[in-house]
């Protein structure tokens, strides 16, 4: 069942994205990659990600999709995180999914990531989802632990996705119940 929403930790302000944040949403994609999957990935695949090209894709999306719902966390000094949700992509408009939830590495072990979720989830029931589901890569244990926490188990579901330079990516799908919507 849906934890509660919590509030955020001190100095933090959780609120929904606009295009004008896609360039530190970007900016955060990419570095949230380059740390947290050191080891999981070449290193050679991480250091060559495109910010332009992640900073065009959050612009574009967050510009011309109207279903597309990203919070942010923000301090004073800029942007330290997202949580991007919306229908799941492989299961249909029926179940909600989490897409992500990125933080820069100095902004971890502070209850950010939980507390961007939480807002993610609670979005999710608002829009009338009983149920949701992520993908999270296999080989991640302490993003794992961290879903687990959150009351997400996980439900089977394996995937191999197929990243640029013939890189593949094995995940694992956990799944949450979110309650009645509305």
């Amino acid at each position: 069942m849906l934890p509660p929403v919590n509030t955020p930790p001190p100095g933090i302000q959780i609120r929904r994205a606009t295009a004008d944040d896609a360039d530190h949403i970007g900016l955060v994609h990419v570095r949230a990659w380059q740390w947290a999957y050191r080891g999981q990935f070449p290193n050679d695949f991480l250091d060559t990600i495109d910010l332009d090209r992640r900073t065009r894709w959050w612009r574009n999306a967050l510009t011309e999709d109207p279903d597309m719902v990203v919070f942010v966390a923000a301090d004073s000094n800029g942007i330290l995180g997202y949580c991007h949700v919306g229908a799941s992509r492989a299961e249909g408009p029926e179940i909600g999914e989490l897409h992500s939830v990125y933080l820069l590495e100095h902004a971890t072990g502070r209850g950010i990531g939980r507390t961007l979720m939480l807002a993610g989830l609670h979005a999710l029931r608002l829009m009338g989802y009983t149920e949701a589901m992520l993908w999270v890569l296999g080989s991640n244990d302490p993003t794992r632990r961290f879903y687990e926490a959150g009351g997400w188990h996980d439900d089977g579901g394996r995937h191999t996705y197929t990243l640029r330079d013939g890189v593949e990516a094995a995940a694992v799908r956990y799944r949450i119940q979110l309650g009645a919507g509305g």
